[in-house]
């Protein structure tokens, strides 16, 4: 099987880990953020995406490669090697980061993370998918995991408060839960 995977709040907290950032860089409390959309839709009401990316840019920059891995990932990448199954991320990763693609393979050799490739600048996950030939696709984004599904790919949306309202695709809480669901399917 082949399974394309988000980064961001798929296998990083990374939301979780910028909020202070946000906090300080835009004046917003803590506790507004963690309830609030993440990343430019925290603050869209506050600058243009233009102005957000200016102003992210070195904050991501300096944050990202240090942020941290949500449990049981290197584990559970691991096995799903081990069952024959690659592994592809596909990011949307772009101009929010100086050199995505370095940030993104640094991270993954950093942690250990075994994949096949690394697709940066994915803006449209579904197209990536079906050109990349995924039967599994996993992110925490609504959008993403709706539009794969309409191409009759498999997803599975990493939960996360800000997407537990999504009744139309399968919901997953833990890498664990990813791969007793990966097993499911391929027996």
């Amino acid at each position: 099987m082949r399974i394309g995977v988000d980064i961001d709040d798929t296998i990083t907290n990374s939301w979780e880990c910028l909020i202070p950032y946000y906090s300080k860089i835009f004046g917003i409390p803590e506790e507004t953020l963690h309830k609030s959309l993440p990343y430019h839709n925290s603050v869209k009401h506050l600058i243009t995406l233009d102005e957000y990316f200016k102003i992210l840019k070195p904050v991501y920059d300096q944050v990202i490669p240090n942020i941290t891995i949500k449990d049981g990932v290197k584990e559970t990448i691991d096995k799903l090697y081990e069952l024959g199954h690659k592994v592809y991320f596909i990011t949307a990763r772009g101009i929010d980061h100086t050199d995505p693609y370095k940030t993104s393979k640094d991270y993954l050799d950093k942690h250990g993370i075994k994949y096949e490739k690394i697709l940066v600048g994915s803006l449209d996950k579904a197209q990536v998918c079906e050109k990349e030939h995924i039967d599994l696709f996993i992110d925490d984004s609504v959008k993403h995991c709706l539009a794969v599904s309409k191409l009759g790919i498999d997803v599975l949306l990493f939960e996360a408060y800000y997407n537990k309202y999504c009744t139309d695709v399968k919901h997953v809480k833990s890498w664990q839960e990813i791969y007793e669901y990966v097993k499911e399917v391929t027996r």
